[in-house]
């Protein structure tokens, strides 16, 4: 039984499950870089929703919730660049490693850059995904500010 985990058979399947997730994740990320928060919010499940962002402490969100951080975050925060380090998963799940720089529009809770600053998070995500669009996410971030 273990033998087959290592075959090129094996490790080929596994790879184009990855490729298809990164695509997943590469199109949602491009969603957020659209400033289009409906085209991000369709990336979600409209039921059974549960989603928490540990950079800014707003957890166990449902699709409601999501929706309302979200716009805040549309109004609070301009030029988004997301840079991915790093996508492992397939079929229903992932982690998705990183990078968003972002200028501040307002000064927002639990976020160190004030007002005019050019800001930076590393962030990481474990996403469940269900029929294709994510069901449940959990966002963790760390500020690229020495003073934090």
């Amino acid at each position: 039984m273990g033998s087959e985990f290592g075959s090129s058979v094996f490790r080929a399947e596994l790879a184009e499950a990855e490729r298809e997730m990164r695509s997943r994740v590469d199109a949602y990320a491009a969603a957020w870089a659209s400033g289009d928060i409906d085209a991000v919010l369709a990336y979600f499940v409209d039921e059974g929703l549960d989603y928490s962002d540990y950079g800014l402490m707003v957890l166990h969100m449902d699709k409601k919730a999501l929706a309302d951080h979200f716009r805040h975050i549309g109004t609070a925060y301009t030029d988004l660049k997301f840079e991915t380090l790093d996508v492992h998963g397939v079929l229903d799940f992932c982690v998705w490693e990183y990078v968003i720089e972002f200028t501040v529009l307002e000064d927002v809770p639990y976020c160190p850059y004030k007002k005019g600053d050019r800001g930076k998070a590393f962030c990481a995500a474990t996403i469940h995904w269900k029929d294709g669009r994510i069901c449940r996410d959990s966002d963790y971030g760390i500020w690229g500010i020495s003073e934090v």
